[in-house]
């Protein structure tokens, strides 16, 4: 019997797009700006390539993306740090709610089922959570939990193995609902774990295993006994 849902974040819960000129919102907040705005430009697209892109299953977090550009040009803010870190993620993404998704977590929760979300991101589990508590969703989890902060992030079982701890539930008792085939259906597999993959993109180039369900609309969960998936 299924007790508790472990839940991707982007694409899965809240709807990601990427936008342009993030790394001004560093710029404005730099005590001693840099004389040249292209060569900044130009640096941080560097560093962006060869740590953010870079990653496989270890994760950074953005105090540490922002440490660069800090000692590279010998200066600090003047904003908070935490402060920063919101500024800086809503100008690098647009978020909106997934669609059908809330009516899922208000069943999970009439179901009596715990909730955590499991994300591979740069950002911490607060700012993270800033995002969930805009659209509403937040109420719903019992935790959040960021690979920033935990060094690893999917597709390593360690990092669900972490989830698993903090929702306090056996294998056999989670499932886990991701978008990605990757991160979270790979993931699920190298960890034995139950998975539902939202492929609301259609992907059709993926072979699923036999323990993967799949679905294209939450609507295709709102019917059935999510304590009896699997």
């Amino acid at each position: 019997m299924i007790k508790g849902i472990m839940f991707d974040m982007g694409g899965t819960l809240v709807n990601v797009a990427l936008k342009e000129g993030a790394f001004m919102s560093i710029y404005s907040h730099l005590v001693d700006k840099p004389e040249s705005i292209d060569e900044f430009l130009a640096f941080g697209a560097q560093v962006l390539k060869d740590t953010v892109n870079a990653r496989t299953t270890i994760d950074i977090s953005f105090r540490a993306f922002l440490n660069i550009f800090l000692m590279y040009y010998n200066t600090s803010l003047d904003i908070d740090i935490d402060e920063m870190e919101i500024i800086y993620q809503d100008a690098l993404f647009d978020f909106e709610k997934v669609d059908k998704v809330e009516e899922l977590l208000k069943k999970c929760k009439k179901e009596g089922l715990k909730l955590i979300v499991l994300s591979n991101t740069m950002f911490s589990a607060r700012a993270i959570s800033k995002i969930l508590e805009r659209n509403s969703l937040l109420k719903y989890f019992d935790k959040v939990i960021a690979s920033s902060e935990c060094l690893v992030r999917k597709p390593s079982p360690i990092f669900f193995e972490l989830g698993l701890k903090e929702i306090g539930l056996k294998k056999e008792e989670v499932m886990y609902i991701g978008n990605d085939y990757n991160f979270d259906c790979v993931g699920c597999l190298l960890s034995n774990i139950n998975m539902i993959f939202y492929n609301q993109a259609n992907y059709k180039k993926f072979e699923l295993f036999e323990t993967i369900k799949e679905i294209k609309d939450y609507s295709e969960l709102l019917e059935v006994d999510l304590c009896q998936m699997f």
